[in-house]
């Protein structure tokens, strides 16, 4: 799937930023590519991409793309729709889909996936913005995550404050260095953040609150698959998560992840931890678009 992934952008990225970017799509648009899977008793493969460039696994993507390919039955599971395994450039990964009836077809009402390893690199690391040092716990979950807590910062976590949370993790961004923790990384993970999850006062009905600020500036609307494995595995080191409870988890607006520690194992280094994340999708619409060849933005912009 890697090698694919790489075809893909070395011969194809004028599709993805024709697609993804303005004027058909928007800086924070991601995208998921159905592919035939690589991987035996494999249901599907997935690539992600967004407007920025590629990513080599999205939760969030991951669910919608689960939900609109057995809606739509743009496959046939090997399992009756009990359980999928699902390639990604990441590896593959266990996608449990939740199958009610509606009308003459169906509707996925969920889907549940297996996170893979996920680990603490570094707590209690200092970045400065302005005059104020913010504390930040590294984690590694399918990329560098770095946590802050929004409090710290001064900014609430609510729509309206959208910008300014978006201008002030870039900053932030910026400031932390990793490369000194690159010899904690997966063998041929670069040593550089991939977002900035700043976490705050969750509504009634959720645990914890978050936004994803990616390192490109886009902002996740949805709570973030791998931010969500992210925070549990950073509460789980501070010995906050007793008996591995389910914890909802939500996003700027509100959409919510339930997640829940399936598996703790050891790298031969350092605890580690799976974390099955849930969610759901729902198809918005149908598109066709044109990239014309005479289009002067037909790449984008």
């Amino acid at each position: 799937m890697a090698e694919r992934e790489r075809c893909l952008l070395r011969r194809h990225d004028q599709l993805r930023r024709g697609l993804l970017a303005e004027p058909r799509g928007h800086a924070d648009m991601t995208g998921a590519l159905l592919t035939a899977p690589v991987s035996p008793g494999a249901s599907l493969g997935l690539l992600f991409m967004h407007a920025g460039g590629r990513r080599d696994f999205c939760g969030h993507g991951l669910i919608g793309a689960v939900t609109v390919a057995l809606e739509r039955a743009l496959f046939a599971s090997r399992d009756d729709c009990g359980a999928l395994i699902v390639d990604t450039a990441a590896g593959p990964v266990q996608v449990r889909p939740d199958i009610v009836p509606r009308g003459r077809g169906l509707r996925v009402a969920r889907v549940t996936y297996r996170s893979h390893p996920s680990y603490v690199i570094a707590g209690g690391v200092r970045a400065v913005i302005g005059e104020r040092e913010v504390p930040l716990d590294i984690v590694w979950a399918n990329g560098v995550y770095a946590l802050a807590d929004g409090e710290v910062l001064g900014i609430a976590l609510v729509p309206g404050n959208l910008a300014v949370l978006r201008s002030t993790a870039l900053t932030l961004l910026e400031r932390i260095d990793v490369r000194r923790l690159a010899h904690t990384l997966p063998a041929g993970h670069a040593a550089q953040v991939e977002g900035l999850v700043l976490l705050g006062q969750a509504s009634p009905g959720a645990d914890l609150r978050s936004a994803t600020v990616y390192a490109d500036g886009a902002v996740d609307r949805s709570p973030s698959g791998s931010a969500t494995a992210a925070v549990v595995t950073v509460l789980d080191a501070m010995g906050l998560v007793e008996g591995d409870p389910r914890l909802v988890h939500e996003s700027l607006w509100g959409t919510r992840f339930a997640a829940r520690i399936v598996e703790r194992g050891d790298d031969g280094t350092r605890p580690t931890l799976e974390v099955e994340v849930e969610g759901e999708a729902w198809i918005t619409g149908e598109h066709v678009f044109s990239l014309d060849p005479d289009d002067p933005l037909r790449a984008g912009f």
